[in-house]
């Protein structure tokens, strides 16, 4: 791909986008801070929330967050994020292009799973300047990142931002153990309604008949892998592939995590009958 022809430089009241996904909460004022520098150099943006409830520091919630939502994107969307354990230290802040998004935020791999290992450029932000002249050293979203997004809202290339940069940080996402007998997985991320989701994606799994192997997490047996949840009466467990074209499991109109005491890290395994 040549990135020399991709409109990611959007001008001024051209319908740019800038989307929001923070670790912040609706409870302070740190959202509407950033989203008050865009709109004073770029007033005419569109502001779009993903989420602002990841939880503080969770770097692998938001790298799974963005992966599901960034490809519904146009071309050209610009994505502040501003999940950073890190601020104020030596991680960098960068912007990545991929795919026609473009990621602004701290390099500590929120990124992951939302860019093309293969196809991406990345630069660092070096050159903009914060509203108030001086940059915080616990508030980079307000003072650096949102800066940066008004350069490209406003039509500035990222070779202006800083120098290219080829090691940007990238987490370890573990992949599932596939074997013809079966596969070993874990759960990485419980949703809003207490699902859990898994590290094993449909292709995992293809080509098994679902209603001959049996799932495992914990203690519990789940018979079969269901198409929706109403396959089954309220309060019983159930495994399905979900929206994220992951495995999940899931309690029809309960709380799995809560009914079933399992987190983030607990083993999963789908097998023969």
């Amino acid at each position: 791909m040549s990135y020399e022809y991709i409109r990611y430089p959007v001008p001024l009241g051209a319908d740019s986008i800038i989307t929001f996904t923070t670790d912040f909460g609706l409870r302070d004022p740190y959202v509407a801070e950033m989203k008050g520098v865009i709109l004073s150099g770029a007033p005419m943006v569109k502001l779009i929330d993903i989420t602002h409830s990841i939880p503080p520091g969770d770097i692998l919630a938001c790298a799974l967050t963005l992966e599901r939502a960034v490809s519904c994107y146009p071309p050209g969307t610009i994505h502040l994020v501003v999940v950073d354990p890190g601020v104020g230290s030596e991680r960098r802040p960068i912007a990545v292009i991929s795919s026609s998004q473009i990621f602004v935020g701290p390099d500590n791999g929120f990124a992951t799973l939302a860019i093309n290992e293969s196809d991406y450029k990345a630069y660092l932000i070096e050159n903009v300047r914060a509203p108030s002249g001086r940059v915080s050293h616990t508030f980079h979203g307000r003072d650096i990142f949102a800066p940066a997004c008004v350069h490209l809202a406003r039509g500035g290339r990222l070779s202006d931002l800083g120098e290219e940069i080829e090691d940007i940080v990238k987490i370890d996402v573990r992949k599932p153990e596939v074997s013809v007998d079966e596969v070993k997985g874990e759960v990485i991320y419980v949703d809003h309604f207490g699902n859990l989701i898994t590290n094993i994606r449909e292709g995992d799994i293809k080509g098994l008949d679902r209603g001959r192997w049996v799932v495992r997490v914990g203690r519990k047996w789940i018979k079969g892998i269901r198409r929706y949840y109403s396959e089954v009466e309220e309060g019983d467990i159930i495994a399905l592939i979900g929206s994220s074209g992951r495995l999940e499991i899931a309690v029809r109109g309960k709380n799995a995590e809560q009914v079933l005491g399992i987190s983030p890290g607990n083993s999963v395994v789908v097998c023969r009958l």
